[in-house]
C-alpha cells in the first residue's frame, strides 16, 4: 500500500517474507512495482527480480513496464531483472507488456526496455507504428511475417494486428500505411486468425 516504513520494518523483523505468495501467486514485490518506493527494500532483503507471479507467468518486470511505473523498471533491471522476459503466457516479453496495443506506450519505459538490451519484436513495432524498425526485423527475419500472438490476442498475424484490435472493441485505429508496408514484404493477406 506504499507504507514504506512499516515494510521495512516489516522486512527487518522478518525477511523471509520476501518469498511468501498470495492467493494469487504474486511475491511481495509484484505487489510493490506499483509503489516505487517500496521496491528497493523488498529487493535489499533478498527479493527475486525475475520471480514469476502464477496468472500469466509475468515478472515484475513485465507489471512495470505495462503500467509505466518507471522508478520500479529502473529498480529491477538495476538488480538483474530480466529485460527480455520471455515466457509470459501473453508471449509479448517485457517490451511486448509496455507496449500492448499501442495505447499503453508510456513517456520513458520503452526508451529505458531499450537502453538495457531489449528489442522490439515485429508487433511491438507495429504497436508504435515504427516502419523503419518492421523494415529491420523483417530483413533480419523474414518469418517474423508469419509469427502469431497468443490465443489471448486471437492469434493475429502481424497483418491482423495492424488493421484491428485483437478483441474488436478497442479504440485501436487500423494503420494502414503498416498494412501496406507489411504486405510489401511478403505478408500472407490469405492468413487466417483463431
Amino acid at each position: 500500500a506504499g507504507q514504506v516504513g512499516m515494510l521495512r520494518d516489516l522486512l527487518a523483523a522478518h525477511p523471509e517474507l520476501t518469498r511468501e505468495r498470495d492467493a494469487a501467486g504474486n511475491t511481495g514485490l509484484h505487489l510493490a512495482v506499483a509503489h516505487s518506493d517500496c521496491v528497493r527494500p523488498v529487493l535489499e532483503h533478498g527479493a527475486d527480480p525475475n520471480a514469476r507471479e502464477s496468472g500469466d507467468h509475468a515478472t515484475t518486470l513485465h507489471l512495470a513496464a505495462a503500467n509505466g511505473h518507471l522508478d520500479s523498471l529502473r529498480a529491477l533491471l538495476d538488480a538483474g531483472g530480466d529485460v527480455h522476459g520471455s515466457g509470459d503466457l501473453h508471449q509479448g516479453g517485457v517490451i511486448g507488456w509496455a507496449i500492448g496495443d499501442g495505447r499503453n506506450v508510456h513517456a520513458g519505459v520503452v526508451s529505458l526496455l531499450r537502453e538495457r538490451g531489449a528489442r522490439l519484436n515485429i508487433f511491438s513495432a507495429i504497436a508504435m507504428n515504427d516502419l523503419d524498425a518492421v523494415r529491420e526485423i523483417v530483413a533480419r527475419d523474414p518469418a517474423a511475417l508469419s509469427n502469431r500472438r497468443s490465443r489471448f490476442e486471437q492469434g493475429q498475424s502481424p497483418l491482423h494486428f495492424a488493421l484491428a484490435s485483437p478483441d474488436g472493441n478497442s479504440p485501436k485505429a487500423p494503420l494502414y500505411d503498416m498494412a501496406d508496408l507489411l504486405i510489401s514484404l511478403g505478408a500472407d493477406v490469405d492468413a487466417k486468425d483463431d
